[in-house]
């Protein structure tokens, strides 16, 4: 009651940018479950500017580095992401709406890129490997997302006052009085 108590002046903000098109932003946070050490993945994907869907996950392996939790956060929202970009082509009548993935880490970008995969990556690869089919059919760009910029921030970490409020802000939210 107090959380909603304390947000009950919180809106969503919605103001097309026609131009945007789908954008799909991706983290994770690593291993910061102390009884399992399964990383949490979060997504916020936008049309036109405006938030449409956004979730939150816990991982379903232990991921053993921060990139292959990216990676796999990547892969989740991509998976969400699929099924609503065929759904807006079909309500636009369009037959092909341009998908961008905006991802925090670089590491993790060139791991979606790159062909084929090395020992330790192999089995989070091949389990995970929508992400870079994707890619190879040319079903999105990729752009490098700083973190201080990424709104599925709010959906994987604790947050201070002064990040949540920006957070929230790239998210859409609004505090509004009445």
């Amino acid at each position: 009651m107090r959380y909603l108590s304390g947000t009950r002046d919180v809106k969503l903000k919605l103001e097309p940018k026609l131009s945007e098109g789908l954008r799909l932003a991706t983290d994770a946070d690593w291993a910061n479950d102390l009884e399992d050490r399964k990383s949490v993945s979060g997504f916020v994907l936008f049309l036109f500017g405006a938030p449409v869907a956004w979730g939150t996950t816990k991982q379903t392996v232990v991921a053993h580095s921060s990139t292959a939790a990216e990676f796999i956060a990547a892969n989740d929202g991509m998976q969400q992401a699929e099924w609503i970009k065929l759904v807006v082509e079909e309500i636009l009548r369009q037959s092909k709406i341009d998908l961008t993935l905006l991802v925090d880490s670089q590491p993790a970008i060139k791991r979606i890129q790159k062909e084929g995969s090395s020992g330790a990556q192999k089995a989070v690869d091949i389990r995970f490997h929508a992400i870079k089919d994707a890619w190879r059919q040319g079903g999105m760009t990729m752009e490098y997302l700083p973190t201080h910029r990424n709104p599925a921030d709010l959906l994987t970490k604790a947050l201070s006052r002064p990040e949540l409020a920006n957070k929230r802000s790239l998210f859409g939210l609004i505090t509004h009085t009445s």
